[in-house]
């Protein structure tokens, strides 16, 4: 993985753990307030989650566009979004061989 690559793709894991502390913190409120044990969560916490999840997912893409040139550039092999072969039973991306 190539410098770039590697900042962006540590940039979302950070953010993507920021957003799932964040998810939580709200998932516990809603919880909380549907046991009636306290008031609705927050606007302010709601807007918070949603800022997180939508930095995350923007670096998200930012470390696939990343990624993505930079296997263009060296023509190693490629990752696959598409289904894979097994009918889905496989866990991740497929990895085939670049053209």
């Amino acid at each position: 993985m190539t410098e770039p690559s590697r900042t962006a793709y540590e940039e979302w894991k950070e953010a993507d753990s920021a957003a799932r502390v964040a998810e939580q913190h709200l998932a516990h409120a809603w919880e909380d307030y549907f046991a009636h044990k306290t008031g609705a969560p927050s606007h302010t916490l709601i807007l918070e989650v949603s800022r997180r999840r939508a930095v995350a997912n923007d670096r998200l893409s930012r470390a696939m566009s990343t990624l993505s040139a930079a296997v263009a550039r060296s023509g190693e092999t490629t990752i696959s979004t598409g289904s894979h072969p097994s009918g889905g039973k496989e866990k991740g991306p497929r990895v085939t061989e670049a053209e």
